[in-house]
């Protein structure tokens, strides 16, 4: 009697463990066919290109047995929560069921890069005219360009470091990655249009008043942010400066008084 339960229970587990295995095997034959369900999705539906309803109907059409086979090897007897969700396949059943959901956002995210596409050009343009050799890009200039490109630049930045390869237009990279350091490469090439004034007008400076302008002086004149901080002590030349800059202002840069204001501040440190 004994020797029955004990082969009874061992018939029962040997049946288990092929019951399990075949549960396994079937499971893992689903998860192939869901890694090639999202494979060919991927190819209709991405952020390069616009998907048809078309598309999306034929594609329903072709996967709807896979989503029942899903949906029944689910309650399989004997099937775990565990067990199924060590195939990964349970996602597939939620995503076949909004997959026009899914379509829906990847056009509309499309549309915004191929509008973000176009803007590169505008955008590089005005940069082009801010970032001239003979331009200095002062603060507000900068502000003024955020300002008015402030949605496309905020999406640009969220859509384009993990979508770039949706981007067609080759201004993209460099305009990205200007753009995330806007003011560090501001002020660098500032700094180097202040060298190369310095070292143009190096004649001029050593003749724009009776006597030959210091470099502490060249350096305030040549500096044309909206606002210039010159800290200096009593008789130091801060009259001359600000002669200079005027002078530079008309003879060099040829601003015309009466149609852009300039002010020049001084505040005395006591």
């Amino acid at each position: 009697m004994e020797f029955i339960i004990i082969a009874i229970i061992i018939v029962t587990v040997i049946a288990l463990l092929i019951y399990r295995k075949r549960l396994s095997s079937k499971g893992q034959t689903l998860s192939k066919m869901v890694a090639e369900a999202m494979s060919e999705f991927n190819t209709i539906s991405n952020y390069g290109k616009q998907t048809s309803e078309q598309e999306i109907a034929d594609y329903k059409v072709k996967y709807a047995e896979l989503s029942e086979k899903i949906r029944k090897f689910r309650f399989t007897k004997m099937m775990t929560q565990q067990l199924f969700d060590s195939f990964g396949i349970g996602e597939y059943m939620v995503f076949y069921a909004t997959i026009d959901k899914h379509c829906q956002e990847n056009n509309r995210i499309n549309s915004e890069i191929q509008k973000l596409d176009s803007w590169c050009d505008k955008a590089a343009n005005e940069l082009d005219a801010l970032l001239d050799d003979n331009h200095y890009f002062a603060f507000s200039e900068s502000k003024q360009f955020q300002s008015h490109n402030g949605f496309e630049i905020e999406s640009f930045k969220k859509l384009y470091p993990t979508n770039s390869k949706y981007f067609s237009n080759p201004k993209a990279p460099q305009l990205y990655k200007f753009i995330m350091g806007m003011e560090s490469q501001r002020t660098q090439y500032n700094k180097k249009f202040e060298e190369i004034q310095l070292v143009k007008y190096d004649d001029y400076f050593d003749n724009v008043l009776p006597y030959s302008l210091d470099k502490q002086q060249r350096n305030a004149i040549v500096c044309l942010e909206d606002n210039t901080l010159v800290i200096s002590s009593a008789g130091s030349g801060k009259t001359s400066t600000i002669i200079g800059k005027a002078r530079y202002l008309l003879d060099i840069r040829k601003i015309d008084p009466s149609k852009k204001l300039f002010k020049i501040r001084i505040k005395k440190m006591l």
